[in-house]
């Protein structure tokens, strides 16, 4: 029930303001990633990695050593997002890769082979069936334009379905197009310079293209061609460049208006950007191909395209060290850097420019500027220790970790931007540990996939994740809400992840689930200086939300939508089920439920005083705050709203005095599963007994208690304290027991 991720404001004194901003920027916001290896299969084998880290279904397997075979490669992934894996003359140079198959591909998995045995012998048949993979489907004609029309012909392709036409005895053009053609679904053919073979034109006229689009100039695709290629289509566009380079660039332009990542290949040597092709295609991010004579271009591209990342295959023989430190200082963490710096010589003015619309116009210019300048950063090192960037559904938040003097940990800022790059929030915490957190042995990840979804209004927009099963839905669904204080998605504390254990154990059971992160936790600034935070705001309004998404979404049972709750969630969750309406959840799951929040802190904070975690000063100050609001009928007269009173305001205290979930309990239709360990100190095991009492008189509810679980679900012997935290996971029986509830509700 108590806050366990309080901010450092110690060591950055920011009163009710917890927000930072950075002078204003135009240009670009990206992070820059190197994919590479010893050698040629190394580097595909950890650029494959970084691509699918899962159990596949099937692999492409092509030449190493020739290009023209993996180039056509592109259209397979409209089969599936298939790794395209790049084999030597013979097993042993191999190595790389083929571990790479035999760790991921599934036994049942499919392996196409491209070419004939001139490209990849028969040698590696023998050796995929040696290690238990049977089908094995080879693509090869007898050369590389018949191979070609054997690829194509793999796939099912709409009459209309636009192509693009490229050199096929040098690799640029057809490398630039690739990953684009992958993701749009265009198959890619290769001809000769000057004449198109017939098997091509054949398979191209079956095709009946809506648009042909013809890359590179006429020495690589002749103005013959061009002239066949319009007897097809009326639609022919040629995309060109004064050289590989540019039209590398060029195509980029004309097909890319709105995507914001990119991957940067040598454009001298081919095996890299092959291996890329499939991980370009995945994240939709263009493959552009560099001598580093194209820097000016390719960095006017990048600002107008505002790209988020840039992925560069192959190591520094390959794209040098120099071009990654030219594109690097126009990432964020730069930008993020120079903020700081900006920050602590007080000019407030160009840190104001920063902020996001929505904190300017509920705050003020004004104010910003009295928070700014009232922060103290006493003791920090002027410059990080490490600054590091990620995505995030709703933009890109840095981190930069500095040594403050005085403290045992170093302290993180993290600063969170828009898509508009601007300035949405900022908080302090102290540094982590290595995680050592891995899931529990009873998920599956097989059995399920994952995607970033959003949840709220405009102005909190949360981010979160559907945990979604594979096979035919439509599939139950459960929506977990969190319990006090600014927790994540996955209830991080420690090294326990209560909720990703959840998710990923109901998911692997054929159950749909949405984790997102709490308001506070996304928000921290603007729920921190909100003097009208209440409960409905902190946790119930997006849990609604929530509900909401999911039963408008394509694979869930509408019908069947529960709503689990942990700690403060859980008190909730009779609330939120009203709220959901007669026609909303299909249920709730409580799960450490307090019968009344005040009571509740009272009672661990008796028991920690008890046993040596809480000074008497600290319990004095519970128990005032303890009759202050219970005790007074009058609360919270004659207090001013901006008073601050153990980390909330006065109205968000009055919403906690004024909670009705036992009445909504007793209100609502909707069945209960209720869920209480008994050594759990901070929401005691009489609970359990208090809610059996005060819903004796309904039917639908069912309730387990557990000898050896804690607060966080997770096992432990002996005396109960706070050491116990931060390790373990939620025991499979649990998620048994919320699964088979599930079910007798989702019949």
């Amino acid at each position: 029930m108590l806050n366990r991720n309080t901010k450092l404001s110690v060591v950055i004194a920011l009163a009710t303001c917890t927000f930072l901003s950075y002078p204003a920027y135009a240009d670009d916001n990206f992070s820059v990633q190197r994919l590479y290896g010893s050698d040629r299969y190394e580097t595909c084998s950890n650029i494959a990695n970084y691509f699918q880290q899962g159990q596949l279904d099937s692999v492409i397997v092509a030449s190493g050593e020739q290009f023209a075979d993996a180039l056509s490669a592109g259209c397979l992934q409209k089969l599936g997002n298939y790794p395209i894996m790049l084999v030597g003359k013979n097993i042993k140079s191999s190595d790389k890769t083929l571990g790479y198959i035999e760790n991921h591909l599934k036994k049942e998995g499919t392996i196409y082979i491209l070419g004939g045995e001139a490209s990849v012998n028969s040698e590696f048949e023998r050796y995929f069936k040696e290690k238990g993979f049977n089908k094995i489907i080879r693509l090869g004609g007898k050369d590389r334009y018949e191979t070609n029309v054997k690829i194509v012909s793999k796939v099912d392709l709409k009459e209309g379905t636009p192509v693009i036409v490229a050199n096929g005895d040098n690799f640029p053009d057809a490398l630039s197009i690739a990953s684009i053609a992958s993701y749009k679904g265009y198959p890619v053919f290769i001809t000769p310079s000057e004449n198109l073979p017939n098997e091509i034109e054949e398979k191209i006229r079956e095709i009946k293209p809506s648009n042909i689009y013809v890359i590179g100039g006429i020495s690589s695709v002749s103005s013959n061609i061009e002239s066949k290629l319009k007897e097809v289509s009326q639609n022919v566009v040629r995309i060109e460049g004064k050289d590989r380079y540019e039209t590398s660039i060029n195509i980029c332009k004309y097909f890319n208006k709105d995507l914001k990542n990119l991957v940067v290949a040598s454009g001298e040597n081919f095996p890299d950007a092959l291996s890329g092709i499939a991980l370009s295609a995945k994240f939709k991010a263009p493959i552009v191909i560099t001598d580093e004579s194209n820097v000016e271009e390719l960095k006017s591209y990048i600002q107008d395209q505002k790209v988020n990342e840039i992925v560069i295959l192959g190591g520094e023989n390959m794209i040098s060290k120099n071009l990654e430190d030219i594109l690097n200082p126009l990432s964020l963490k730069s930008k993020a850097q120079d903020f700081m710096t900006c920050l602590l010589n007080k000019k407030i003015d160009e840190a104001v420019k920063g902020l996001s619309t929505d904190l300017k116009s509920e705050y003020g210019e004004s104010i910003m500027k009295s928070c700014f300048s009232s922060m103290s950063f006493k003791g920090m090192d002027t410059k990080p220790l490490d600054i590091k960037q990620e995505k995030l559904p709703l933009g890109n938040m840095v981190t930069l970790t500095y040594k403050v003097e005085g403290l045992p940990t170093n302290v993180d800022i993290k600063i969170k931007y828009d898509n508009d790059e601007k300035v949405y929030d900022f908080t302090s915490e102290a540094t982590p540990g290595e995680s050592n957190y891995k899931l529990p042995t009873y998920v599956n990840t097989d059995n399920f996939t994952e995607e970033n979804v959003a949840i709220g209004d405009e102005k909190y927009k949360l981010p979160g994740v559907l945990s979604i099963p594979k096979g035919k839905g439509p599939f139950p669904a459960v929506v977990l809400v969190h319990g006090s204080g600014a927790n994540d998605m996955d209830e991080t504390y420690g090294d326990t992840k209560v909720f990703k254990d959840i998710s990923a154990g109901l998911a692997s059971k054929g159950i749909a689930v949405l984790r997102y992160n709490k308001r506070s936790n996304e928000y921290p600034s603007l729920t921190a200086i909100d003097t009208k935070l209440d409960l409905n705001k902190e946790t119930v309004n997006d849990a609604v939300d929530a509900v909401k998404l999911l039963k408008k979404t394509e694979g869930i049972d509408s019908s069947k939508v529960f709503v689990l709750g942990h700690s403060q969630g859980a008190m909730l969750t009779p609330t939120i089920l009203k709220d959901c309406g007669n026609s909303g959840a299909a249920g709730g799951i409580m799960m450490a439920g307090p019968v009344d929040f005040l009571d509740t802190l009272l009672e661990q904070s008796k028991y920690l005083n008890s046993i040596g975690y809480m000074d008497e000063d600290n319990l004095k100050y519970i128990q005032n705050l303890y009759d202050l609001v219970k005790n007074n009928k009058d609360f919270p007269e004659n207090i001013s709203e901006n008073t601050m009173i153990f980390h909330a305001y006065p109205y968000y205290w009055l919403s906690v005095k004024n909670s009705t979930q036992v009445q909504d309990a007793v209100d609502i239709k909707d069945p209960l599963l209720i869920l209480q360990g008994k050594r759990d100190y901070q929401v005691a095991a009489s609970n359990l007994e208090k809610w059996k009492s005060m819903l004796k008189d309904k039917q639908n509810i069912e309730y387990n208690s557990y000898d050896k679980l804690n607060h966080f679900f997770i096992e432990g012997e002996g005396k109960m304290t706070p050491e116990e935290y931060g390790k373990g996971n939620i025991p499979k029986y649990i998620i048994d027991d919320i699964v088979s509830w599930i079910s007798k509700y989702s019949k």
